[in-house]
């Protein structure tokens, strides 16, 4: 479906559609929830911001630093790639196979090397997937992921907060993508929208170096193990068995998957649900689905609370190790 004349909505379309029908045009619409939402929310000074800003960049900093050290600077990848998920057992991942690690160096994270990483500023990030790297592009299908008409809406709460001072910890915005193609239109609506691609080292430290990501599809948290907390929406708890075990996390009511269409249907990768392939509208009514982005109202006031739980924790250093 299509809403506001170019903008593509995948999921939750008819209760989106119904709340769209009050205005004249999207960011009327995000614009008018946003002020409801954040009406009461603190302002803060640019200093108190930045200050936040260096002391919590410091502290992950330092924790790299000595790990590097110590010659322990990886972490293992926390799925196999054989179609099996990793074991969980007290909390720690173990795999089956050869353990997969990453090597990250502590140089590309010293204030002078880049603008991407520079310890006064504390970023928050959007990882964009939609379906377009995925298997099924091979097989000549449409594919699908996180729905634009959310992420769209969510970018700009996240852009509003952070210009108008309400966050006490972010100062930039940013999204990321792995060979994802991004509409034109995200450049229409937001002329001055950042979009990274990166790879390998420089997307984790794109998504995890003074830096917190929303994660809306299922991926890897590399986060979890470089002293940071990342933001990760359902999809994870449906398709991840050990999502429980990782605790360094917050948590969104927010469903979104990758998948293909076919004859108008939306499917779901047939290996995350009972070895068949599933429809998107048969796992929406699955009674133990957390899916309250069903309105822009809705995610707002969702989206503003797990905001503020992730700034607190990182500001106390409530990160478990």
């Amino acid at each position: 479906m299509i809403l506001f004349d170019t903008i593509k909505c995948f999921t939750n379309c008819k209760t989106l559609s119904a709340e769209a029908k009050n205005y004249d045009n999207f960011i009327d619409l995000v614009s008018s929830k946003y002020k409801k939402e954040t009406h009461n929310f603190k302002t803060y000074s640019k200093f108190t911001i930045r200050k936040n800003s260096i002391l919590v960049n410091q502290r992950q900093y330092n924790k790299l630093a000595e790990r590097e050290n110590t010659g322990n600077l990886e972490w293992p990848n926390l799925f196999e790639y054989n179609d099996q998920y990793s074991i969980v057992t007290d909390g720690k991942f173990k795999l089956k196979n050869k353990l997969i690690s990453y090597l990250y160096n502590i140089s590309d994270c010293k204030p002078h090397s880049k603008e991407y990483t520079n310890p006064n500023i504390r970023s928050l990030v959007l990882y964009f997937r939609d379906g377009s790297f995925e298997e099924y592009r091979n097989m000549g299908r449409e594919c699908y992921g996180v729905d634009h008409y959310e992420f769209l809406a969510i970018y700009y709460f996240i852009k509003k907060y952070i210009e108008d001072g309400k966050s006490k910890l972010f100062s930039n915005i940013f999204i990321v993508s792995q060979n994802n193609k991004i509409p034109n239109y995200f450049y229409d609506i937001f002329p001055d929208i950042q979009i990274r691609e990166e790879w390998a080292d420089k997307f984790i430290i794109n998504t995890s170096i003074f830096a917190n990501t929303i994660h809306f599809c299922g991926n890897q948290l590399p986060e979890n193990f470089l002293y940071n907390i990342p933001i990760v929406c359902e999809s994870f708890r449906q398709q991840y068995k050990f999502i429980n075990k990782i605790k360094n996390k917050i948590f969104l009511p927010f469903f979104y998957y990758t998948g293909w269409v076919e004859d108008d249907i939306h499917y779901i990768d047939d290996k995350d649900f009972n070895e068949h392939a599933i429809t998107y509208k048969e796992i929406s009514k699955s009674k133990t689905l957390k899916s309250e982005n069903t309105t822009v109202e809705n995610i707002y006031f969702y989206l503003g609370k797990a905001i503020q739980e992730l700034e607190n924790k990182l500001i106390a250093d409530e990160i478990c190790e």
